[in-house]
């Protein structure tokens, strides 16, 4: 059975991953995974779009903000469906990148963060997957976004580290895999748990870590309401949750990101 700390180790179907992608590229050309543009991962109209700012509430954290990338429709949605439930993981260097940019150009500009900014050690933290889903998937695909996008702002010269702190017990779905509305809003009642061995390390991380939390799909918010929760209730204050999207129903519409003209190409990273 594939478990979380599997997934945190890296130890689970990266071989199996890598063969595969190689078969696959000799037996079919590549083509976007937003619009089926050949011989792209994303191309730069898909990329364009995942160039905008979504903000949604999420209380308990210092900003009281989470900052999306996109709304969740039209060619992010089936750029999100591949990558996450597809098993297209050349997309992750994409989708890291405009997290990156992201950290970098707004969730560090906004008025409660802007003072800890300069020196500050950034703790990303993934959200966690239902068990199911990672059984499906065989990885769990948010803490390798995670670490790659703690990679990409350490280039930037940030101090950003990964703590897979968090999981779902056993039996409880994420708000985004519920069916209906009635069922994200009750989902989460069992809580979400915190791994304590994971919790050990936080304070080698600095004397006040800007902890964020980083999501795939922000829909109700439920989940990551959860975590927030979650964390407070061992002394954990976390500054902003950040997302590739977000249900455009539940969104609050922002401006474009200012000076988001290019996204670091994949082949580089």
């Amino acid at each position: 059975m594939f478990t979380y700390a599997e997934a945190a180790d890296g130890r689970h179907g990266s071989g199996v991953a890598a063969l595969l992608t190689s078969l696959r590229d000799v037996l079919l050309p590549r083509a976007c995974a937003g619009c089926g543009r050949p011989d792209h991962i994303l191309c730069e109209s898909c990329l364009g779009l995942l160039d905008g700012r979504r903000e949604r509430p999420l209380p308990g954290t210092l900003t009281g903000v989470c900052l999306c990338c996109a709304d969740y429709r039209g060619a992010i949605r089936r750029v999100l469906l591949e990558w996450k439930d597809h098993g297209d993981e050349e997309c992750t260097g994409c989708l890291a990148s405009v997290l990156s940019r992201l950290i970098t150009e707004e969730v560090m500009s906004l008025p409660a963060l802007r003072p800890h900014a300069v020196d500050a050690c950034v703790v990303l933290i993934p959200l966690p997957s239902s068990a199911s889903s990672l059984r499906r998937r065989g990885r769990w695909h948010m803490l390798s976004l995670t670490r790659l996008l703690a990679s990409l702002l350490r280039r930037r010269g940030m101090d950003a580290k990964v703590l897979p702190l968090l999981h779902l017990p056993a039996g409880l779905a994420r708000s985004v895999e519920a069916s209906h509305a009635a069922q994200r809003a009750g989902r989460l009642s069992g809580g979400v748990d915190v791994v304590r061995s994971e919790l050990e390390r936080l304070p080698t991380m600095g004397t006040r870590p800007m902890v964020l939390l980083v999501d795939d799909i922000v829909t109700t918010g439920s989940t990551m309401r959860r975590c927030v929760s979650a964390l407070r209730g061992v002394d954990v204050e976390v500054a902003a949750g950040v997302a590739l999207a977000s249900t455009p129903k539940a969104g609050i519409p922002g401006r474009p990101l200012v000076g988001r003209s290019s996204v670091i190409p994949a082949a580089s990273l």
